[in-house]
């Protein structure tokens, strides 16, 4: 499970493996399906597949999180995922690879 987000911008998946869906929705994305989501929206990304699932997701600016009484918590855009994999490199003293940063 993904906690309860909202993206910035539009989102796109296709499901490779298992199935997947949002608590707040009543269909299940399985395997070969598209799924196009609008900015704006907050839902939480569960799967109930034992086998787990796949999916590759095509995301488009940052995604707000909130916590389980629906106030939001933080935003997950590039600068929090930058300093998120160096501050964890960091506390794990693992060379940063310098090549991910252009």
């Amino acid at each position: 499970m993904i906690g309860t987000h909202k993206h910035r911008g539009v989102v796109s998946a296709v499901t490779l493996e298992g199935s997947w869906g949002y608590h707040e929705y009543d269909w299940v994305a399985r395997p070969g399906d598209f799924v196009y989501e609008l900015p704006g929206t907050a839902h939480t990304l569960y799967s109930d597949d034992p086998n787990g699932m796949k999916a590759l997701f095509w995301l488009n600016g940052a995604i707000e999180f909130y916590d389980e009484n629906a106030n939001y918590d933080f935003t997950a855009d590039v600068f929090w995922f930058i300093d998120h994999y160096v501050t964890y490199c960091e506390a794990n003293g693992i060379e940063i690879n310098k090549d991910m940063f252009i």
